[in-house]
């Protein structure tokens, strides 16, 4: 799932613990306008696999959703 951080009726954030509670094998990437160093906090917890920060190429949103698949692969085959 790739969801936004702010959201006008929801918080990313939110909905991320939300979908962790109910599925926690989906993975979840956040995309945020804020900087990394505002966020930190919430990149702490671990709700989400991968941030995506605007503004943000296709290249990077690639290159994060690789990054997920192979942690997905190295954590079957381990």
């Amino acid at each position: 799932m790739i969801t936004d951080l702010q959201m006008p009726d929801l918080s990313g954030y939110i909905l991320a613990c939300w979908v962790r509670e109910k599925s926690p094998d989906t993975k979840v990437i956040i995309m945020t306008g804020r900087s990394q160093a505002e966020v930190e906090p919430y990149m702490k917890t671990a709700m989400a696999d991968g941030w995506l920060f605007k503004p943000f190429s296709i290249n990077e949103m690639e290159a994060a959703l690789n990054h997920i698949l192979k942690q997905d692969l190295d954590e079957s085959v381990a």
